[in-house]
């Protein structure tokens, strides 16, 4: 398992209603996520139409691979997408939120078949319990020993994949497993006469519980991270030009949309000049005659001539 792909959704919902609902609850698990992963659709007809459309927009990100991929299909939502993506894929490994359309990935759902391992997000874990670390002792120490493994993670960077895997078995594995522990002993407390006290530490703990095969999943691999951060990363692009771009009203828009950011990321993540690579592939594209492939930002070589396309500044 040499590769790790990861997804998250971008919900384009009706702003002016929903805005301040998503930071507060967050977009599919109920738990605070700090993004916004909208994408806007403007309205210049009728003053009380809605100003966002109620669509999604995909990314799959290979930081190995360095490439960010946009999807939009019609604006659905659906895990289907992804599966499509990764046809063919072998011993992969998709990280993800906990949102519900990724448990189709595991076992027992529609996709379990295609071989896919799904990772869970350390920090969607770690957040509600972040969120109440000044009032809840439970979250404060649940918070501190995630962190510990944040703490560990980079000091791993630049080892190879499999010593990282050696050291989160023999480093991680353990406060994983102490971490396991404290929130069953969390939920058998859910019936103790004061547990209404802590709705949202319990809140916290069901999710946490229901990640946790998935955040485990982790341990099986070298590659990648103990979050899907990246690809979160990659979606703040949208949130920003949901208030700097507000022509993206229809379908086709946002398709070219998803086609502009794929390539504008995809170069940016392999340190191309983004002009000159866009440049070359207008140039080129329409009548070439080898493998296609060779033309993605991972595998192009900027020439002599495309040195000498003029900068914009």
């Amino acid at each position: 398992m040499d590769e790790t792909h990861m997804l998250v959704k971008c919900d384009m919902e009706e702003e002016a209603r929903h805005r301040n609902e998503l930071i507060r609850e967050g977009k599919a698990t109920g738990k605070p996520v700090p993004l916004e992963d909208e994408e806007p659709a403007q309205d210049n007809t009728l003053k009380n139409r809605k100003h966002y459309l109620g669509k999604w927009l995909h990314n799959i990100i290979s930081p190995k691979a360095r490439l960010s991929n946009y999807i939009y299909r019609d604006g659905d939502r659906g895990a289907y997408i992804a599966a499509e993506y990764l046809v063919g894929a072998v011993d992969f490994f998709l990280h993800s939120d906990g949102a519900k359309m990724y448990k189709s990935f595991e076992k027992g759902g529609k996709y379990e078949d295609m071989g896919i391992t799904r990772v869970g997000c350390g920090s969607h874990v770690r957040r509600p319990f972040w969120k109440l670390k000044l009032t809840e002792e439970d979250a404060r120490w649940v918070t501190e020993k995630m962190d510990s493994i944040f703490v560990k993670e980079d000091a791993y960077k630049g080892l190879s994949d499999e010593e990282r895997k050696r050291r989160r078995g023999k480093e991680i594995a353990p406060i994983l497993h102490e971490i396991k522990q404290k929130l069953d002993f969390l939920k058998g407390e859910k019936s103790a006469p004061d547990a209404w006290k802590h709705p949202g530490l319990y809140e916290a703990v069901d999710y946490a519980l229901r990640e946790w095969a998935a955040i485990q999943n982790y341990l099986l691999t070298g590659s990648g991270d103990f979050t899907n951060n990246i690809c979160e990363r990659e979606m703040r692009i949208v949130a920003t030009l949901r208030n700097n771009s507000l022509f993206w009203g229809s379908h086709i828009s946002a398709e070219r949309l998803s086609v502009i950011l794929t390539v504008v990321r995809s170069a940016l993540m392999n340190s191309l000049n983004v002009y000159q690579y866009i440049v070359f592939g207008l140039k080129t594209i329409h009548n070439y005659k080898g493998d296609l492939a060779d033309l993605l930002a991972n595998k192009w070589k900027p020439s002599e001539d495309a040195a000498l396309v003029p900068i914009m500044v």
